[in-house]
């Protein structure tokens, strides 16, 4: 059973993998270590950086491994409306929590490859759906973009920070 920093490794390796298909930058998700020194305790948390400034904007979920020395379990905390938008494997117990109103928990008794390919669906559902609230007017392209009616901008992650690129998915072209 990995502990905290076990499950880091496993979670860069994942955003590795991400990085590449998805063509998004190294720095865009980012995996913390979070420690409370009183209590000892660790978990991870898995967060998505604005393209244009860098700053941490959207947690995708926070990893906690939980429980006794003999019986410790993995507890995910992902938003309430990921749960309907994401497969969640069989051997998951899915718990709410009436102090914490935002997040939905997913248990697992035993680490498996579900829970990786979990941790991969959740990253992978946020980087598609990421809408940087850092935008920009435009970037050096917008000529070339006005000609093709389209983003020509080879990084098509970046490229959801232009708000030129909604005009012209709206079809409005200005140059």
């Amino acid at each position: 059973m990995p502990e905290a920093i076990g499950i880091k490794k496993i979670i860069e390796e994942i955003n590795s993998t991400i990085i590449v298909s998805h063509n998004i930058p190294e720095n865009f998700i980012v995996c913390i270590l979070n420690h409370q020194p009183k209590t000892g305790h660790k978990s991870e948390s898995v967060w998505l950086a604005e393209p244009v400034t860098g700053k941490l904007s959207k947690m995708a979920f926070n990893c906690n491994i939980k429980g006794k020395k003999d019986s410790k379990y993995f507890s995910f905390a992902i938003k309430n409306d990921l749960v309907n938008k994401i497969f969640i494997p069989e051997d998951a117990e899915i718990k709410n929590v009436k102090s914490d109103k935002l997040n939905t928990y997913i248990n697992f008794n035993v680490w498996n490859d579900s829970i990786v390919k979990f941790m991969k669906d959740v990253i992978v559902y946020y980087v598609e759906t990421f809408e940087p609230s850092d935008k920009f007017g435009c970037c050096s392209k917008y000529k070339e973009c006005s000609k093709a009616k389209k983003c020509l901008h080879s990084n098509k992650f970046y490229s959801k920070a232009c708000w030129y690129r909604k005009n012209l998915e709206a079809g409005k072209i200005f140059y």
